[in-house]
């Protein structure tokens, strides 16, 4: 969507979803790595992303502002815990807690699309 439907919770929703993605990606990327000798997890922390998404849109009120301030948040990918290498069952739990993560944002995605829609149609 964009234009006039375009608004800041479209782009914050948009954005997660981004973030978990991303999250995915890296949590996959340990797996497939598990064996790889001398191999470090990567580690991309939703939550805190997530606060910073909230603080960022606490500075802004334009749609357009929120959607330029959200795609500068830095997604990187830190390393994890030095020495430990990829623990299997902690990567799935992880994997377990951001598919949910990316299930509820769909859902929201989807509600506020029904919201929109029944507000353009006049609520018919």
């Amino acid at each position: 969507m964009s234009g006039a439907l375009d608004s800041i919770t479209s782009s914050l929703i948009s954005r997660a979803l981004d973030v978990s993605v991303a999250n995915h990606q890296a949590i996959a990327h340990n797996i497939a790595n598990a064996s790889t000798l001398g191999y470090q997890p990567l580690k991309l922390n939703f939550e805190e992303i997530m606060a910073e998404m909230q603080d960022v849109l606490g500075t802004v009120s334009d749609a357009g502002e929120a959607k330029a301030a959200l795609s500068d948040i830095s997604l990187s990918f830190m390393p994890g815990e030095e020495g430990l290498g990829v623990q299997l069952d902690a990567e799935m739990v992880a994997m377990s807690i951001n598919t949910t993560h990316y299930q509820a944002l769909l859902s929201a995605r989807s509600q506020w699309t029904s919201l929109m829609g029944l507000a353009i149609k006049g609520g018919r």
